[in-house]
């Protein structure tokens, strides 16, 4: 039902079906960016962790090849593959924060960058596993350095590799996180812009070519 008023000012309802009835542009327009604020601010968000997640990995990298001359077999474990891995998966991480940050700047050229991101995305993920293969390795010889011969150092390599993988598979999920704010982010501004934008229907178009009179003209007459 919708209230209408003539000229006399009386109120009246007027049926009109469920295919003609469409909510005003305003009120789609609105609802429509609340939704992406929120996109943006999740994928702001997800960036800035996995830049953080990143950073986190180079240090403890940094601190696992400071550890790297610990007992004899230390050199065995190959720290510095840590640490270019680390270097590697922080790098990659970088650039795709970076990616990110341009695709929210400019939002009209979005899709852009989606390829690339996905790619720098699929790369981090890649690099972590990686990463955590060497720090499980690294981590079962300082365990022996540990265990056998009480070497305190050992126990501080473990505690450092243990963070090294944690931070990775949190690098993980916030890579895929970010990948999904993002696409759901293109999918909610390619559906608004089409609420916005969309002709009007064929009914439509018919009634103004055959002249139809509408209620509002019915009731004046």
């Amino acid at each position: 039902m919708n209230h209408l008023l003539s000229k006399s000012g009386e109120s009246f309802q007027a049926i009109i079906p469920e295919e003609q009835q469409v909510e005003a542009p305003h009120h789609t327009s609105k609802i429509g960016a609340r939704r992406i604020l929120r996109l943006f601010r999740g994928l702001r968000y997800t960036l800035l962790l996995q830049l953080l997640i990143a950073l986190s990995i180079i240090s403890f990298g940094f601190a696992c090849t400071m550890l790297g001359g610990v007992g004899p077999h230390a050199a065995k474990a190959s720290p510095s593959c840590i640490f270019g891995t680390g270097i590697w998966v922080g790098s990659v991480a970088l650039l795709s924060t970076i990616v990110g940050y341009m695709a929210l700047k400019r939002r009209q050229g979005q899709k852009g960058f989606m390829v690339p991101y996905m790619i720098l995305n699929i790369l981090c993920c890649l690099t972590d596993a990686v990463l955590i293969f060497f720090s499980t390795v690294w981590i079962s010889n300082n365990i022996f350095l540990w265990h056998f011969q009480g070497n305190p150092e050992a126990l501080i390599a473990i505690i450092l590799n243990s963070m090294l993988i944690i931070f990775a598979i949190f690098h993980v999920v916030a890579s895929i996180t970010s990948s999904a704010y993002m696409c759901f982010n293109l999918c909610e501004k390619d559906q608004r812009l089409v609420v916005l934008y969309a002709p009007p229907t064929t009914s439509r178009r018919s009634e103004q070519e055959n002249g139809e009179v509408s209620i509002l003209d019915r009731n004046n007459d």
